[in-house]
């Protein structure tokens, strides 16, 4: 019998359903109520129109560190996003922010491709942590070692919401390229 072929719209919204499912929701809303008291005082509007590219910036290290083959524990995840944050508040004018969503992409990029390397560090000694305690339990069938999710949870929340973003070319039907 013949597979049915899944078409290109089918795959996206499977990949939406399983990645998109944030794992860590306790964790997203205590970042999401930090920035919108920080960014948002006055305008729950501007909030909900802005929160695709708050979750894609709350993601994003994420998925820099599952790119590299690392995971952190959600307690250091959030510090990440916190010293972000701090360095906003300490660095830069919030009331002249007029999208505070980019902006707020723009630092977590370059907080990441200046500091990375030390999460990356620290997420290579929770690895071997967590891989000591499996080796010392590997005979005791009743003791099981829970590993951390939250980075692949938030690395696939991410590349959910990064997946077919920004315009698109218009493609006029019928239209061939020229062959000079």
């Amino acid at each position: 019998m013949i597979e049915k072929i899944p078409r290109k719209e089918d795959i996206r919204i499977r990949a939406l359903r399983t990645a998109a499912v944030d794992h860590s929701p306790e964790l997203t809303a205590r970042i999401l109520k930090r920035l919108k008291a920080r960014f948002y005082p006055q305008s729950e509007k501007a909030f909900y129109q802005d929160l695709a590219r708050l979750k894609q910036a709350i993601f994003y290290p994420a998925a820099w560190l599952k790119l590299r083959g690392t995971e952190l524990p959600s307690d250091k995840y959030e510090a990440i996003i916190l010293e972000v944050l701090k360095t906003i508040v300490l660095n830069a004018d919030v009331s002249q922010i007029r999208i505070p969503g980019i902006y707020l992409i723009k630092c977590v990029q370059e907080h990441m491709a200046h500091q990375g390397e030390k999460y990356l560090v620290q997420g290579k000694e929770f690895e071997r942590v967590v891989f000591d305690q499996l080796q010392g339990i590997r005979g005791a069938s009743d003791a099981l070692v829970s590993r951390d999710k939250t980075v692949d949870t938030l690395a696939g929340a991410h590349k959910a919401l990064v997946t077919n973003s920004g315009r698109k070319k218009k493609v006029p039907q019928g239209a061939q390229g020229s062959l000079f």
